[in-house]
């Protein structure tokens, strides 16, 4: 999900029969609006204020077990580089994320032989056309 991400706290569980605090990790998705935390990142986050929790129940996309109950509120400790300096998280490219690449030609390859064509050309790459050059050289 884009503009989510999900954060790790530590929590205290009470152990009624040895009578003990036990540390326990919970896990939260939190939105992030401007896309731009890294992992390692020490943040606080809270619930959505009133004015776009609005918007989020209008679009259905607030309550539930797995949706996104809260968000960013700042940035207390950045890991890597400085929050000011940092740019929009890329995911994929504008053609998708497998396009022209190996797992193109695999993705094309598995749907064929789902469909029972057998083997189907994909297109070749620039080490599988050295390897092609090299086996349709006539031997001397």
């Amino acid at each position: 999900m884009r503009k989510t991400v999900r954060v790790s706290r530590t929590i205290q569980i009470w152990d009624k029969y040895l009578q003990k605090y036990y540390k326990k990790e919970a896990h939260h998705l939190v939105h992030d609006p401007n896309d731009i935390l890294n992992e390692g990142d020490v943040i606080t986050y809270g619930p959505f204020p009133p004015s776009i929790r609005r918007d989020r129940e209008k679009k259905g996309r607030i309550g539930g077990k797995k949706l996104v109950k809260y968000m960013v509120r700042e940035v207390i400790t950045p890991f890597g580089q400085q929050v000011e300096q940092r740019t929009r998280r890329v995911v994929g490219s504008q053609d998708g994320r497998w396009k022209g690449g190996p797992g193109e030609v695999k993705k094309i390859a598995m749907r064929a032989r789902r469909k029972g064509k057998g083997k189907l050309e994909a297109p070749l790459l620039k080490n599988d056309e050295e390897k092609a050059a090299h086996t349709q050289a006539e031997p001397v």
